[in-house]
């Protein structure tokens, strides 16, 4: 037994001298053992059958599906609120009752997005302080079409547009926020004075956004008409036929002097054979130019009830633009104008009222035309 027990002994201290000596790697190789608690599959089932499947639906997304103990609530599982363009997401339904994450889970149901849709009002206030809303939404494209009538008022046209401004809101507009447009007129019909040299010639109406009316041209007598314009003397804007009115307007009649036609002058050789001297016009300004005014009939001795004809022959005249214009005067003192202008001859017939009247002939010189080598020669 001595010897027995000595070699256990031994035995045991070899063993504890070789687990000294061993490396350590060698130790983490040794086998370990962990016990679990007891488990049945039947346990298992129990598990699996006790999860409750939820659906999340939303239009134009994919449905997502979770799964819930029973008797819990859906808690961290509740999925991400849905978007969709022109609405506005109220929360997860199921019929009437509201689905949240605070949900307790007691059988499987289908919970399904709730939208409703973002509208916006546009307040039309009339000038009488009258109000009346339409509102649009995304159906509508957030466009009003449907525009209340703007109240009448006698010669004003209205419409409606944004505060403070005169911007006009238009139906189609596409409206961002709720918007408030207000009733605004403008004149519909205007008056037009048209003046000539200064004083009243005629005063027409415009309707807006119409043509507007001209009055018949004024004549003045060895003048051209060149039209009506804002401003006197031909300035400013000038309104044609084709122009439209969007205001009261005066408007200033234009005219330009008649140039005469040197190419039509009379020479000698166009008067009659008979035509007699009756006088000479000299031009102070220039002794090389003047006028002679013939006279000229059917007969060599005038009579009451005879035709006559005046000739005026301008001499010197060729390089000069002028008008020319008949003129009778019953004390050769103040003198009118004769119809017609720029017209060489007169013709009337003789009479007991008319024979004692004086007659003449008035040029106006309008320009000079200087010909190039003499211009040329000035400037040097």
């Amino acid at each position: 037994m001595k010897n027995g027990h000595y070699s256990l002994k031994k035995r045991l201290l070899a063993a504890i001298l070789t687990l000294l000596l061993m490396p350590i790697a060698a130790l983490a190789e040794l086998p370990s053992v962990v016990i679990s608690q007891p488990f049945r599959a039947a346990d298992l089932l129990d598990v699996a059958d006790s999860l409750i499947t939820v659906t999340f639906t939303a239009e134009g997304s994919d449905p997502v599906e979770i799964s819930v103990a029973a008797g819990e609530t859906i808690g961290s599982q509740m999925p991400a609120d849905p978007s969709r363009e022109g609405y506005r997401f109220d929360g997860w339904f199921a019929g009437d009752v509201q689905v949240t994450a605070d949900t307790t889970v007691t059988e499987a149901f289908t919970a399904v997005a709730s939208f409703t849709a973002i509208t916006y009002s546009v307040t039309f206030v009339q000038d009488d302080g009258t109000k009346v809303t339409r509102t649009t939404s995304v159906e509508k494209g957030y466009v009003v079409s449907d525009l209340p009538e703007v109240t009448p008022v006698a010669n004003k046209i209205g419409k409606w547009v944004y505060p403070g401004t005169t911007n006009e809101f238009k139906a189609g507009t596409v409206i961002t926020a709720n918007q408030t447009v207000n009733a605004y007129y403008e004149q519909s019909i205007f008056t037009v004075e048209y003046l000539v040299d200064g004083a009243h010639y005629d005063q027409l109406t415009t309707d807006a956004g119409t043509a507007i009316v001209l009055p018949a041209d004024p004549v003045k007598t060895g003048t051209t008409f060149q039209g009506w314009f804002t401003e006197p003397d031909g300035k400013g804007i000038q309104y044609t036929a084709e122009s439209t009115v969007s205001q009261d307007l005066t408007l200033y009649a234009s005219f330009s002097n008649q140039v005469f036609d040197v190419s039509n002058m009379i020479s000698d050789e166009d008067l009659p054979e008979n035509a007699q001297l009756l006088a000479e016009i000299l031009d102070e300004m220039n002794e090389d130019r003047k006028i002679d005014i013939y006279i000229s009939s059917e007969n060599d001795t005038i009579v009451f009830g005879d035709e006559v004809t005046l000739h005026a022959v301008l001499r010197g005249y060729d390089d000069c633009e002028f008008t020319a214009q008949w003129q009778i005067s019953d004390d050769d003192v103040n003198y009118v104008d004769i119809d017609g202008e720029n017209e060489l001859t007169c013709s009337f017939i003789v009479t007991e009222q008319n024979y004692t009247k004086y007659w003449r002939m008035v040029t106006t010189i309008t320009a000079v035309n200087i010909p190039d080598e003499v211009l040329q020669e000035i400037q040097d």
